[in-house]
């Protein structure tokens, strides 16, 4: 009989066969029927298909629904609140909502997530007791993070990749910390983002979009909250958070129609005048530089934060 770490390895290879496969199909689909972004880094901003990472969510959610079966257990209680926040996240093509909306859905499904999460959530941060307040700061997580993870975005790679050294870091914290659902959940989205890579690296041929950037930031939330990896969780999240503080310290809340992008000279990144201030704009207001090198920096920095959390799982 296969065991749950059997089945997590089985389910994360097949996710990451799916993903590779059938991703440039899916693309070749959205750009068909018009589902597209225009990539504004480029000299020619060049249509890209959009959405493209609900092949991602699929397989996730798909591998969810395999281990219930399999193992005839209760559907976790990731399940709904991710498809949710999935949902929400492909309707924000079509419907273009405003920031505030993008805060109300999330505290919704946290909302909904609650009771089911609460029954198996550890104390978070281990030792530290804080009573009822956990359950609030799941709630106010829940509502953020799907948006920092929306936030940090807008580079050939930087959103699957940044996503998938997260997850790769909490499964192995899982892993070491003895927590089969956490391993599980971070394993399966870690293997599907990775193939999805391979087709939104520089240059992208398909963007994930709002379905799977806010999904990246609900799976991680619920699925730390779920095992008491919370601690671990913040500290990946740094550069999300930083990214975020610069933005409202700059330019308070704004819609994404609002941020004028970087400019493109000689194939260089560089500040417009007058932008606001993110993480990527500090590296470029400091030196231009190209697509790749500015993803780069911003994926070594989280590298770096992956060893630190690894670390501190360990000790």
């Amino acid at each position: 009989m296969m065991d749950a770490f059997q089945f997590t390895l089985l389910a994360g290879a097949a996710a990451f066969v799916f993903v590779l496969a059938l991703t440039p199909a899916f693309a070749s689909f959205l750009k068909g029927r018009g589902i597209i972004g225009r990539d504004v880094n480029k000299d020619k901003k060049p249509a890209v298909a959009e959405m493209g990472g609900a092949i991602v969510v699929f397989a996730f959610l798909a591998a969810h629904l395999a281990y219930s079966f399999i193992f005839q257990s209760v559907l976790s209680p990731l399940f709904y609140p991710i498809l949710l926040i999935a949902l929400f996240g492909a309707a924000d093509y079509f419907l273009h909502f405003k920031p505030r909306h993008k805060l109300i859905v999330p505290l919704l499904a946290s909302v909904l997530a609650l009771p089911a999460v609460s029954q198996s959530m550890h104390t978070p941060f281990g030792v530290l007791y804080l009573g009822s307040f956990a359950y609030a700061l799941f709630v106010v997580s829940f509502t953020a993070i799907p948006n920092l993870t929306n936030m940090l975005a807008g580079f050939n790679g930087l959103e699957a990749g940044l996503g998938a050294v997260m997850t790769f870091s909490l499964a192995a914290v899982a892993f070491f910390m003895l927590e089969p659902a956490a391993f599980f959940s971070s394993f399966i989205l870690f293997t599907a983002l990775l193939a999805f890579l391979f087709y939104n690296k520089y240059p992208a041929r398909v963007f994930p979009g709002d379905v799977l950037t806010m999904s990246i930031g609900a799976v991680l939330t619920l699925t730390a909250f779920h095992s008491g990896l919370e601690l671990y969780l913040f500290v990946l999240l740094l550069p999300h958070f930083s990214d975020a503080a610069l933005k409202f310290w700059s330019a308070g809340i704004m819609s994404r129609e609002g941020r004028a992008p970087l400019k493109m000279v000689r194939g260089k990144l560089r500040m417009p005048k007058g932008g606001y201030m993110s993480l990527a704009r500090v590296f470029v207001s400091r030196n231009a530089l190209d697509e790749k090198e500015l993803v780069a920096k911003l994926i070594n920095i989280e590298l770096i934060l992956s060893l630190v959390t690894i670390f501190l799982g360990l000790v």
